[in-house]
């Protein structure tokens, strides 16, 4: 043990929390280094800051730090999607409450060693579309290209003199047990974690702000400044360029960093479904036209991007994009192709290539690898391949490495076999080494852990910018080896530390001026955002309807079970309405419901107040409307966010609901989120084409159930006792039972009741108000080109709102017991004239239409 260590041995014991107790408890792993403390158990120098804060708390306990950053993460609506968890798409990022701390000068080093690499493996994938020297002077093995599934010959020529092809490039760092940091892996086509690594900053900075300012650690902003100025700067030419960043969309792994990069940068966040190509060029497909794309950022692999030139089975791509590429027509970055250079093959190419190419030794130095198309380096590995690390040359596999050391003797002689079989689909790397870095534990101490750093460069036509910070990943526990988030590994902020006074800024890190003003375009609104709108907005009033008829029917319940009589017919018809309200049939309205179903409801209750399988229930009108919102980060403000991330703790006590008439606490709770969620709606959006789609999805929805209801309550009467409570719950379904008591008592009957609910202009509740709503939003729609002057989705609710106009209320009443016939005809014309309205509406706004008339230049 080191020397700190047994000096503390006789130490007293303090609280956790406390600096002396935190180094008292801290045992870096024996041949490792360790970034907090020097082999002979000192803190290192640039540590002391943060070590000081932790013997102050900064006014709180570590627990209660680590406490409060998960908070902002979950606040902030921080997911992370992991294919392996059934629930991973909601999963918060999970986010280490002590950052990881770079010495200035060390980070000065690894600054130059980037943008080195970054340089490098431009002129590498140019070489190998291009001119090819590198094949001709043999540092590149021709058997390595054509066994890599990442070599696509059919873009060669797609290439173009003046544009970047790696803009962004980000490298995986281990510091060995040397001291020194090694590159283990390259990221070139769609690197991710810059976007985490901002969002880290955001709360680290919150929950250390006095050691933060303290430290002076260097700011993250002017990296994303500078390449919001280098998208624009990839098309010089155009004023105002449109950028998109295109995403596989709300299933990917790190959607909520394509939402936050597109926020940063001020771009339209689009999925391969939104784009079109057509004459030579890439249209984004918006409302009633094609925008036309001049720059791509992609988050999409290069084999998924064109399912016409690359692999056909892509959903996530443009067919047609190689080709627009080729003929220079829309830019995209990173270039296609640079899948290749992620292969980690390169490292036992690169040292010569460098001093090839750039005419330089390798700064930042690679974990040792050999290439098993070598006849030296394939007896290497199999002869020291209990040493090693196998992996196979391209990532498109999706292959994890193997370590032949911990496998059993026959699955190790297999894999020996595999590879003598196919040498140029392996290498053999260095099992490199990774220091432990001090992560908080749940019981508010420190303990090391195995990590890495991912640090990130972009390079335009100023040359190269390395963000100064990264993102750390350490495991999940002391021990574990594995930091992958996919492997349930756990992120750190990366604080770089400022230089000494009077120190000299490394090369290629210039002061970033402040940003440009963003670009001067009408906010772009794909079609399948609009959808997502428009249901978003059904979603959360289905959610709302629902849970607001739920409330009240268990109130009813409750009273009878602590009357302790049985039901009676108000009852049975709001149970009836419940299984209309949701479409949960039979429900309540099948053929053994008055024997079963209405007698003992507690079962089909819960299943709809649980089962997020079952459709109709609340789980699932909840759950669609997170999904959909998912879907929308880009477009919500944090405080929807917020709400939403509100919205998904409050449900979650439904799960575990074991007697329906307990859930009245937590249905109030998850309608509080419901209410604010809407209040933000109506009060923080803005009044533009996107809002109107939601606002008509509430309107659609809020019309169709108070229809639904209708029929279900009101069109066969009650008796006059059951009437009047029956009333009174459909009127506080509509939020309207105030207003209808305050009527004159002349008024206070059931053509009063219809009045107010269908009739009355003022009454945000009313069916007419719905259409009055949904035909002031299509008037304000962009109109197409040949569109008639009132189009058909229009004419549906404008002949729905004539007829409820010329309806005669007089004639809708009628004795206990007699149907209301015309009242339900009525009613049943207004279902289907919203329901017809919305699929006319979809027609004509959200269906995909080719023949959209085309917007922007048409010069090459």
């Amino acid at each position: 043990m080191n020397g700190m260590k047994q000096a503390q041995d006789t130490a007293p014991r303090r609280q956790p929390g406390s600096r002396r107790d935190v180094l008292h408890d801290y045992a870096p792993v024996a041949g490792n280094a360790d970034e907090l403390l020097l082999p002979d158990g000192r803190p290192r120098a640039h540590w002391l800051p943060l070590l000081r804060a932790l013997e102050a708390h900064e006014g709180a306990t570590l627990r209660g730090i680590g406490r409060e950053t998960r908070r902002l993460v979950d606040e902030l609506g921080v997911t992370y999607h992991v294919y392996s968890d059934p629930a991973g798409v909601q999963r918060p990022w999970p986010l280490d409450a002590l950052p990881q701390l770079l010495d200035p000068g060390e980070w000065a080093s690894i600054e130059h060693g980037l943008s080195q690499r970054a340089r490098l493996f431009e002129w590498i994938l140019r070489d190998v579309f291009g001119p090819g020297e590198l094949l001709r002077a043999n540092l590149v093995p021709p058997e390595f290209l054509a066994a890599h599934a990442g070599f696509l010959p059919v873009l060669k020529g797609s290439l173009h003199a003046g544009l970047p092809v790696v803009s962004l490039y980000a490298a995986d760092l281990a510091r060995d047990r040397d001291g020194r940091f090694r590159v283990i892996g390259d990221r070139a086509q769609a690197p991710s974690g810059s976007g985490y690594a901002l969002q880290n900053r955001e709360i680290l900075s919150r929950t250390w702000p006095a050691t933060f300012a303290e430290l002076g650690v260097r700011d993250l902003g002017p990296f994303f400044d500078g390449l919001h100025r280098g998208l624009r700067d990839l098309v010089p030419d155009v004023a105002e360029p449109r950028i998109v960043l295109l995403s596989p969309g709300p299933l990917n792994e790190a959607w909520f960093e394509h939402v936050l990069l597109a926020r940063r940068l001020g771009l339209v966040l689009v999925q391969g479904q939104d784009l079109v190509f057509r004459d030579g060029r890439i249209w984004l497909s918006t409302l009633g036209q094609l925008e036309r794309v001049d720059v791509i950022l992609r988050r999409v692999d290069d084999a998924w991007c064109d399912p016409l030139s690359l692999d056909p089975d892509s959903r996530l791509g443009v067919a047609g994009l190689v080709e627009a590429v080729r003929h220079r027509n829309v830019v995209v970055t990173n270039a296609l192709g640079t899948g290749l250079l992620e292969s980690p093959a390169w490292p036992a190419f690169l040292p010569a290539i460098a001093r090839f190419a750039l005419g330089e030794d390798l700064l930042l130095p690679s974990v040792a690898t050999w290439w098993c198309g070598d006849p030296d380096s394939l007896e290497h590995v199999m002869t020291q391949g209990h040493d090693l690390v196998v992996r196979s040359i391209d990532r498109i596999e999706g292959g994890r490495p193997l370590f032949p050391g911990e496998m059993p003797g026959p699955e190790r002689e297999a894999l020996y076999r595999q590879i003598r079989a196919q040498p140029t689909r392996f290498v053999g790397q260095e099992r490199a080494g990774l220091s432990t870095m001090p992560c908080l534990d749940e019981q508010g101490g420190v303990e090391p852990r195995h990590g890495t750093v991912r640090v990130f460069a972009s390079q335009f036509a100023g040359g190269v910018q390395v963000l100064p910070g990264g993102l750390t990943r350490v495991a999940r526990r002391p021990g574990d080896r594995l930091v992958s988030n996919q492997e349930g590994g756990v992120s750190k902020d990366t604080w770089v530390l400022p230089p000494a006074a009077g120190a000299v800024a490394p090369d290629g890190q210039p002061g970033v001026a402040a940003p440009e003003p963003g670009v001067r375009l009408p906010a772009s609104l794909p079609r399948r955002v609009a959808d997502d709108l428009l249901w978003a907005g059904r979603y959360a009033e289905r959610a709302e309807g629902l849970i607001r008829w739920f409330r009240l029917l268990l109130r009813r319940l409750q009273a009878i079970r602590t009357e302790g009589r049985a039901g009676d017919g108000v009852t049975d018809r709001m149970l009836r309405a419940l299984t209309h309200l949701s479409c949960s049939y039979p429900g309540f309205v099948g053929p053994d419901s008055a024997e079963q179903g209405l007698l003992h409801p507690e079962a089909e209750l819960l299943r709809l107040l649980t089962d997020s399988g079952a459709p109709g229930s609340v789980p699932a009108a909840l759950a669609a409307l997170q999904n959909t919102a998912n879907a929308l980060l880009d477009r919500l403000s944090a405080d929807s966010v917020r709400v939403l991330s509100g919205l998904r703790d409050a449900a979650q006590p439904l799960a575990a609901l074991r007697d329906p008439l307990a859930a009245g606490g937590v249905l109030d709770d998850v309608t509080v989120h419901l209410l604010a969620l809407s209040g933000l709606a109506q009060e923080s959006m803005l009044r533009e084409d996107g809002w109107r789609f939601m606002d008509c999805g509430r309107r659609l929805e809020r019309g169709l159930m108070l229809v639904n209801l209708l029929r279900a309550t009101v069109v066969v009467p009650s008796a006059q006792r059951e009437a009047a409570l029956l009333n009174n719950m459909v009127l506080a379904f509509a939020e309207s039972l105030s207003v209808y008591r305050a009527q004159p008592a002349s008024r206070r009957d059931d053509a009063g009741l219809l009045d107010l609910l269908l009739l009355e202009t003022g009454n945000p509740r009313a069916l007419i108000y719905q259409l009055d709503r949904l035909l002031e939003h299509l008037e304000r729609l962009p109109r197409l080109e040949r569109q008639p002057r009132l189009p058909e989705h229009a004419r549906h609710f404008e002949e729905a709102r004539a007829r409820l106009r010329l309806a005669a209320i007089e004639d809708w009443t009628a004795g206990p017991g007699t149907m209301r016939n015309e009242l339900d005809g009525l009613l049943a014309a207004q279902q289907q004239a919203l329901d017809a309205g919305y699929r006319a509406l979809f027609a004509h706004y959200l269906a995909p239409a080719p023949t959209l008339p085309l917007v922007g230049r048409m010069d090459g």
